[in-house]
């Protein structure tokens, strides 16, 4: 298992898993998912400045809440609970999240779930 102390380690060690859990709340999920959005552009020869539409990124995320408001965490799992979260990743339970990505002059300044069902 591959424990990160920081969020701003997350972009190296993404770069080589093929799926992801993450403990921790919303800022953490959210570094993440920005990690892996950045690794499926590179990796498909997408510059993130360019004029091109981004990849679908396909990469599966475990999300424990852990954090303070964990509202991405209830939005996949329902709860906000560590055990029912956990139960649900192991029984494999998924839903599809959608990015969105705010551009300046072709240039992705941020992106955002899409938490709407």
């Amino acid at each position: 298992m591959l424990v990160l102390s920081f969020a701003h380690d997350t972009m190296c060690y993404v770069m080589t898993l093929f799926s992801v859990l993450v403990a921790g709340g919303d800022t953490l999920v959210h570094t993440v998912v920005n990690a892996i959005v950045k690794k499926t552009q590179f990796d498909n020869g997408i510059v993130l400045g360019g004029k091109e539409s981004l990849q679908s990124c396909l990469q599966p995320i475990g999300i424990i809440p852990c954090g303070v408001s964990n509202v991405i965490a209830h939005t996949v799992h329902g709860t906000s609970d560590m055990v029912t979260a956990a139960l649900d990743i192991v029984y494999g339970e998924s839903c599809a999240l959608h990015l969105l990505a705010r551009k300046v002059a072709n240039l992705i300044l941020e992106t955002m779930l899409c938490l709407l069902g």
